[in-house]
């Protein structure tokens, strides 16, 4: 598995998944016998297609945001998150 728990991911868009599994009548696609996503929550909840990972299963992964999970393919990449140092002291501040 390539992403772990806490790695943000953005999801590709609906017609692109769409293209590599089957949806049901209300808009749900199924990976691997899983639901993974349905359309209306995705479309309504996601307009930037951004979620965060909050658990890893055996072939998937489960979305913090929801109880829907993706699988590897269904991610297009992972949004890398710029950490900071603090500052420890006043002169790091006024850069003396």
């Amino acid at each position: 598995m390539k992403y772990k728990p806490g790695d943000k991911i953005k999801i590709k868009e609906w017609r692109e998944i769409g293209q590599l599994y089957k949806s049901d009548p209300i808009g749900t696609i199924y990976a691997y016998n899983f639901p993974s996503l349905i359309k209306e929550n995705f479309d309504n909840k996601f307009p930037d297609r951004v979620v965060t990972i909050k658990r890893v299963e055996c072939n998937h992964y489960i979305m913090e945001e929801t109880n829907f999970g993706v699988v590897e393919n269904m991610i297009e990449y992972k949004i890398k998150v710029k950490k900071y140092r603090p500052i420890y002291n006043r002169f790091e501040i006024l850069d003396l």
